[in-house]
């Protein structure tokens, strides 16, 4: 379980499951116990962090890098720290279901 913690540390806060077959029981006795929880399907993070704006952004990339982040949220995290926010609206090109509290639109994003 250090070897998972570490990882987590190392990478910003986050884990994707895919990333580490290897440790897939290690992941889950740290998820069974509260340690760890899901934000988006596959990709978990520490409970003290799991609801916090970054780590939710960062989240979103680890979980599909096709899919960016925009409105409130994006204001948020860049421009307008203290913008009104209700929802995360993720725009990308494959349509996919995601759980509150973000929204996701399916839409092609230009590269740049």
């Amino acid at each position: 379980m250090d070897e998972v913690r570490a990882l987590v540390a190392d990478n910003g806060g986050l884990i994707r499951r895919l990333d580490h077959p290897d440790l897939a029981s290690a992941i889950d006795r740290l998820q069974r116990n509260g340690e760890l929880v899901s934000v988006l399907p596959g990709v978990l993070a520490p409970r003290e962090v799991s609801t916090d704006l970054p780590v939710l952004a960062a989240a979103a990339h680890l979980w599909d890098p096709d899919v960016v982040v925009s409105g409130a949220a994006a204001a948020r995290l860049t421009f307008a720290p203290h913008h009104p926010m209700t929802h995360i609206d993720l725009l990308g090109p494959t349509r996919h279901r995601v759980p509150q509290p973000f929204q996701f639109t399916r839409t092609q994003v230009p590269p740049e």
